[in-house]
């Protein structure tokens, strides 16, 4: 049998994790899903109480097994060890539990686990032994040499920006949670105040927008994924926060969406945009940076389902592009 290991804090558990529980299941990567909620982070960053943490996962499940049947339970073998939670310290106790000739386990987990991955546990054990089933996350890339490293059963796509951080500090705000957790844990929380005091204010997230004029035109994308699926827009996304600057994010972005090559001192900021409604997802600052110098060959990859060159303004751009797009004209000509 195949179990698929969801291991995490699920502080709290919210749509997000249902969706790819959801997706995992019906692609048959694995016969059942089990969930792993750590008693303490790894990290020592501060969780809710393990019970009321325990009691939002039944209720979240609790819906999803009564309309789906879904094969997907709570393991508790975690919370049983003492001292801190270590994956490769779970995975080999239940490898002692349950037979080999039984049971096959891998390890789900999404890609922003990425940049902390080689801080892990023996995580040469996890490395070598444990298959793992990788989520995309929005602005994390996995490239060959991730692919080169790790036991990987699959990849499987996830667009949703939902996150515990984003649900914790929108409680401190006294802000609805609805679409972001199921309706039972948004009432468990609110009944036992969870939350409410562990983040008092929140920070807008930064991305780059990348403005590459050419003699033939400036570059746009068209977006894969929502928000604005099937619009133009200039090529770009979001900063990596504590691992690169806004001009190393620009390089990564350009090279991701566009295959083009350029150096942080070849991108020149032309200005900040703040609206707080420009994105859907949350309030997010964008930094319009022109690209001097490049090469390469334009190539759509990444979120880019296509790239073109225009002349003259795209209509009905993503975001607030437009408007990027005008200021651009008036500094700079076409």
């Amino acid at each position: 049998m195949n179990i698929g290991l969801y291991g995490g804090s699920f502080n709290p558990v919210h749509n997000a994790h249902l969706d790819i529980i959801k997706d995992i299941l019906s692609k048959k990567l694995v016969d059942q899903v089990w969930i792993l909620p750590c008693k303490n982070h790894a990290f020592d960053k501060e969780l809710a109480p393990i019970d009321n943490r325990l009691e939002m996962l039944e209720l979240a499940l609790s819906d999803l097994k009564s309309d789906s049947h879904l094969p997907v339970r709570v393991d508790l073998t975690e919370l049983e060890m003492s001292g801190k939670s270590y994956t490769s310290d779970t995975v080999k106790l239940l490898r002692e539990k349950y037979s080999s000739e039984k049971y096959r386990f891998s390890f789900i987990c999404g890609a922003d686990v990425l940049p902390t991955f080689d801080k892990w546990h023996d995580v040469e054990y996890i490395k070598k032994t444990l298959p793992i089933i990788l989520v995309k996350r929005p602005g994390y890339i996995i490239n060959s040499t991730i692919r080169e490293n790790l036991l990987l059963d699959a990849i499987i796509e996830n667009d949703s920006n939902i996150s515990s951080s984003i649900i914790r500090e929108r409680i401190a705000l006294n802000k609805s949670l609805a679409d972001l957790v199921p309706q039972k844990v948004e009432e468990y929380i609110n009944i036992h105040k969870l939350y409410s005091n562990m983040v008092r204010y929140t920070n807008p997230a930064s991305t780059v927008d990348l403005i590459v004029p050419t003699q033939k035109g400036i570059v746009f994308i068209k977006r894969k994924h929502p928000p604005f699926k099937g619009k133009w827009a200039f090529p770009g996304g979001y900063l990596n926060t504590d691992k690169e600057t806004l001009e190393e994010a620009g390089v990564r972005e350009l090279f991701e969406e566009t295959h083009l090559v350029a150096k942080p001192e070849d991108l020149v900021l032309m200005g900040a945009y703040s609206e707080p409604k420009r994105d859907p997802r949350g309030h997010v600052i964008a930094h319009a940076y022109i690209v001097t110098k490049f090469s390469g060959t334009l190539k759509a990859d990444d979120d880019a389902a296509e790239i073109a060159v225009f002349k003259i303004k795209p209509e009905d751009l993503a975001f607030d592009h437009s408007r990027v797009y005008d200021d651009y004209i008036k500094k700079y000509g076409v």
